[in-house]
């Protein structure tokens, strides 16, 4: 691997550039912005070097769908990125323009420098530099997503219209940060994702003057309350009946990769600046993040600062699900819940889901990429020792469609560094992370032989 290193490292000033030109156009799938645009950019670009590539129309936004068929393959990888950005946000807060790459600091800073532009054109370049030595070893599919940041939303039917050409052995992509200990990070799995919206409106369906009928009319925002108090309990324990039934306790080979994952919880307090690990204390830190469901508020919506009552009180709800939980069963537990407490005017509805999904760890193929990453280390190439996670703590609903629908075993690398803003303003990628995603996605397929 030596050579395949020292050929990356010599391209490293035409790789840069790539990747900001990537990033000086927007793609942001909430609304669309830049999408065509970005999309047939990467496909031109796919194409400049052999690759048969097209641009995939969806009942939403395009896929780039691209294969490389080297002579004699007989393994085939599916490479997934997706070419989505979030919105930028305040533009107050981004000490540069969101799409006008800079690099300061051994960082590329800009929207979709590590989530995920970034990390898919470092595997995307890998392939091209294993195609161009004559040692890609694997024929490779790519799929480039344009609606991860908003669930996947087409992505589930593009499946099914292309299941033969997404045929293959395995699942690789690159997403999201590593171990906020800073270790090059695999993972294996994702906890799924339940997103409900609760409503309570009062009889009236509008707003009504607080003096007038303050004690005479129903106020949807109490009752709101009282309703999410019945919910969970001050320590995290969700209390809705059934809510933990199909949770299953990690295997043996489960607890041993939970061992090697640091999970101090002091150091963990102080690099989050919090004062101590919130959740039931009787689960350690890397259970709750990989073993155990959640039920989170993420946001309300109630009337404003008025003299009123508010016609309605809203709330968005999720859970992170673990494997053997799906969002259906889990759904219905929480409306029954919702029902049971006879709150006049409240309703509950599900916006989107996703079912967790996990690839054993000592899964045949699986096996040897984790090996070529360990050489990586032992050979000075990989800046830390690897770190193999069972499942991520999130949610891709692109790898449930590959693992459960298309029936493949999934690798989720992470190269951004934990610190990279992804989300938020001044999203950034450090220069030689990036440059190590290219060596570790092409370490990922040489092991692929045979």
């Amino acid at each position: 691997m030596k050579d395949i290193y020292e050929a990356i490292d010599r391209g490293k000033e035409k790789f840069i550039a790539e990747l900001k030109d990537l990033l000086r156009l927007p793609s942001v799938s909430y609304t669309g912005e830049g999408i065509p645009r970005c999309a047939e950019h990467l496909c031109r670009w796919l194409q400049g070097w052999g690759v048969s590539a097209r641009v995939v129309p969806t009942q939403g936004h395009p896929v780039v769908l691209g294969k490389v068929e080297p002579p004699g393959a007989k393994r085939r990888v599916i490479v997934y990125g997706h070419y989505d950005v979030k919105q930028v946000g305040d533009l107050a807060e981004w000490k540069s323009p969101p799409y006008e790459p800079a690099e300061r600091d051994g960082a590329i800073y800009a929207r979709g420098a590590a989530d995920d532009k970034g990390q898919l054109l470092a595997n995307a370049i890998a392939v091209r530099v294993l195609k161009e030595m004559g040692r890609l070893p694997a024929a490779v599919t790519f799929v480039f997503e344009g609606e991860e940041e908003v669930g996947c939303k087409s992505f589930q039917a593009f499946a099914e219209a292309h299941r033969e050409e997404l045929r293959a052995d395995l699942y690789y992509a690159s997403d999201g940060p590593r171990h906020i200990s800073g270790r090059p990070t695999v993972r294996l799995g994702n906890r799924g994702n339940l997103c409900m919206r609760l409503v309570v409106r009062n009889e009236i369906g509008a707003d009504v003057h607080s003096g007038n009928l303050g004690e005479l009319v129903r106020n949807p925002a109490w009752d709101l309350v009282h309703l999410l108090h019945t919910m969970k309990d001050p320590e995290g324990e969700a209390l809705i009946p059934g809510f933990y039934d199909e949770v299953a306790p990690p295997t043996e080979l489960e607890r041993r990769a939970l061992a090697d994952i640091p999970g101090d919880e002091a150091e963990i307090c102080r690099k989050l600046g919090i004062s101590r690990i919130y959740g039931p204390p009787r689960f350690t830190v890397n259970e709750k993040l990989f073993f155990r469901p959640t039920l989170t508020i993420e946001g309300f919506h109630c009337g404003m600062e008025s003299t009123i009552i508010p016609g309605q009180a809203m709330c968005y709800l999720e859970c992170r699900l673990v494997k053997d939980m799906t969002p259906e069963g889990t759904f219905e537990k929480i409306k029954r819940h919702v029902e049971a407490q006879q709150v006049p005017g409240a309703a509950l509805t599900l916006t989107r889901s996703s079912q967790a999904n996990k690839t054993p760890l000592d899964h045949p193929t699986v096996q040897p990429v984790l090996d070529a990453f360990r050489r990586m280390h032992a050979e000075g190439a990989l800046d830390g020792p690897l770190l193999v996670m069972p499942i991520s703590g999130g949610s891709n609903a692109s790898t449930q469609v590959f693992t459960q629908y298309l029936g493949l075993p999934a690798i989720t690398t992470n190269y951004a560094q934990p610190n990279n803003g992804q989300h938020g303003p001044n999203e950034n990628i450090r220069i030689d992370h990036f440059m190590t995603g290219i060596k570790m996605g092409a370490a990922a397929l040489t092991a692929l032989k045979g």
